[in-house]
């Protein structure tokens, strides 16, 4: 139920992994790759819906609801949205958030290694089917509450993008550097009024409520964090984001402690007129690679904005 103080709070479902015994026996997977649906069905996992109330960011601080370690949002006018379509590693806007990202983190190593574009559709029934994500071809939002990264898969899925002189220096000495895997979320869209991205606060989520989940495909075995449904979890969204309101996010860090959530859970929902919206969301969402020497603080810089205008 909605309270009077949750002011710009909604009430939308959201999908979770379901809370079967067979996860004991046997491990949950999603294929990452239609190539492989010949060999196994897509998923044995039967995802349940349960309605969550959403808070908006605009009506409180967004370092006090999520926490300053794993989420940021920023305030950041692009100069080269124009050049998204450009698909080579020369990309001036790949370029523009390697560059946001080094003045974040402070730290001068940054490898951004995946640009992923997203755009709703009407036809709920396709969302489990792959697609390349490219600007031509955009993927569907991930309409599942999920952590990107899991905690055994980070330093694998670093690995990929270092060159073996990297990998020596920065995956063998953790009392000297800390790696992230971080996302940086924006809206291509005038402004989302259909389907935004929603977090969860890792102060609210059990390390018990992830549920790892096998993510295979032909060129590379991933793992992520399926959420499994809990009351006490605490969800929170932006209303009417725009292009310039920039989420960053942590995927993984090779310093979250044991017992502790490693990046922060998130899902697309829907707002319920979503289907009266006449532009759907579009979005693009930059993963990077960001390496620092110990003594760096997230929380320490200046960029960052607290509340924004709406």
């Amino acid at each position: 139920m909605l309270h009077t103080r949750d002011k710009g709070a909604v009430s939308a479902t959201m999908r979770f992994i379901d809370d079967s015994p067979k996860w004991r026996h046997e491990k949950p997977y999603l294929l990452l790759s239609s190539g492989l649906v010949d060999e196994c069905p897509p998923t044995n996992i039967n995802f349940v819906e349960h309605t969550c109330v959403i808070k908006d960011l605009r009506y409180t601080q967004p370092e006090t609801a999520l926490g300053p370690d794993l989420f940021r949002l920023m305030v950041h006018e692009s100069k080269y949205l124009d050049s998204l379509q450009q698909q080579d590693n020369d990309n001036p806007y790949m370029h523009e958030t390697v560059d946001l990202l080094k003045g974040l983190f402070q730290t001068d190593c940054v490898i951004a290694y995946n640009a992923r574009f997203r755009r709703n559709q009407n036809n709920y029934q396709t969302l489990e089917v792959n697609s390349p994500g490219t600007y031509g071809e955009p993927d569907l939002p991930s309409f599942r509450a999920h952590v990107d990264v899991s905690r055994d898969c980070g330093l694998r899925r670093i690995q990929r993008y270092l060159s073996e002189e990297e990998a020596q220096t920065y995956l063998h000495d953790s009392e000297k550097w800390r790696l992230r895997i971080v996302n940086v979320w924006r809206p291509l869209c005038a402004q989302v009024d259909d389907t935004p991205l929603a977090f969860c606060d890792p102060r609210s989520v059990n390390v018990s409520d992830l549920i790892a989940v096998d993510r295979p495909s032909e060129n590379f075995h991933s793992e992520m964090y399926i959420l499994r449904n809990e009351p006490n979890q605490q969800w929170y969204y932006l209303s009417h984001q725009k292009p310039h309101e920039v989420f960053v996010f942590v995927s993984w860090d090779s310093d979250a402690g044991q017992g502790s959530v490693s990046g922060i859970p998130h899902s697309a929902f829907h707002l319920p007129d979503w289907k009266d919206v006449s532009q759907p969301r579009e979005s693009v969402e930059v993963r990077a690679i960001v390496i620092e020497s110990k003594g760096n603080d997230f929380r320490a810089t200046n960029q960052l904005s607290g509340k924004t205008s709406s």
